[in-house]
């Protein structure tokens, strides 16, 4: 990861709740998203107008009165705009229902097929001269026909959710590391704004062709992902992430490119040095790849103590 003395990099503050932090000078003009805990706003990232000078280095370390060296204060961890938090695409891939309904066909054909029954249950039992309802302990009874009405909303729920992560999830590289079954390496950076917890997933997708290219090991494909809040507060990093292909979501091929030329090569750079670090054959699951005692990085994360 590219340090804050890096030229290449700049100071960033988030205009939404004053964060400060870096990110790659390359970014600027682009749309970011604060890693700060509470925050994750997309904002513009501009150049700033008077980059501050240089700090002069000593020759040599400070003395103290006695000669001993001068104690040194600890600096406060840094917050990073990681390159994955850049969300390429923040309102601009519109999420079709049908595109995900072709890849997940299950959950939309049982809420509606349990809609349809729920409606033809009441009216049959209805027409039989039956109340067609399901008694409550008040006395009650409850219309059949509701279930339908719910079944639906239930539907709607989850379409929602993923319009959301198609409008505000972080886009993050993914590269297919095997085949049949066809698995994606995504990886991102958890931190919450403090440190860099670099983290990768590896997951199984029911895609065949990517950006027109039929699939193959090291094709890459675009992803958007949601994160789940941390297990400890105090831990600064996210307990995990949900990316999903692009193409999970759109047809259009126009915006699968887009998402796909926003990751500079050092993405994949990245993610090809990550995956040296994980036990081969790829399995499914969530690797840490930051260190910490006893643990080493590259490690799969199956429950918070793993961390």
């Amino acid at each position: 990861m590219p340090q804050d003395r890096d030229p290449r990099r700049i100071r960033v503050t988030c205009p939404h709740c004053g964060a400060s932090a870096s990110a790659p000078a390359e970014f600027v003009g682009r749309r970011v998203k604060c890693a700060a805990e509470g925050c994750r706003q997309s904002f513009e990232l501009r150049a700033p107008a008077d980059p501050p000078p240089e700090r002069p280095q000593p020759s040599r370390p400070p003395r103290g009165p006695g000669g001993e060296p001068a104690p040194t204060l600890p600096q406060p961890p840094e917050r990073t705009f990681f390159q994955d938090t850049v969300a390429s695409n923040p309102g601009e891939v519109r999420f079709n229902p049908i595109q995900w309904q072709r890849h997940h066909p299950l959950p939309f054909v049982a809420a509606v097929a349990a809609a349809v029954v729920a409606v033809l249950l009441w009216v049959g039992l209805t027409m039989a001269g039956h109340s067609g309802g399901i008694p409550t302990k008040d006395g009650g009874e409850t219309p059949i026909w509701l279930f339908a009405p719910a079944c639906l909303a239930t539907l709607a729920f989850f379409t929602w959710t993923h319009a959301r992560r198609f409008k505000s999830g972080d886009a993050n590289p993914g590269v297919v590391v095997a085949l049949n079954p066809t698995l994606l390496a995504v990886a991102t950076d958890l931190t919450q704004g403090a440190g860099e917890f670099p983290a990768v997933r590896i997951l199984r997708i029911n895609l065949k062709t990517s950006a027109g290219e039929p699939l193959r090991v090291g094709s890459r494909v675009p992803t958007v992902a949601l994160y789940a809040q941390p297990h400890d507060k105090q831990a600064g990093h996210w307990s995990d992430f949900a990316p999903v292909p692009v193409e999970y979501g759109t047809s259009n091929p126009q915006v699968v490119q887009r998402v796909l030329a926003s990751f500079p090569d050092e993405q994949y750079d990245f993610l090809e040095h990550a995956l040296s670090q994980i036990e081969q054959p790829f399995q499914p699951g969530l690797y840490a790849l930051w260190s910490t005692p006893g643990k080493a990085p590259g490690r799969k994360i199956n429950k918070p103590a793993d961390f």
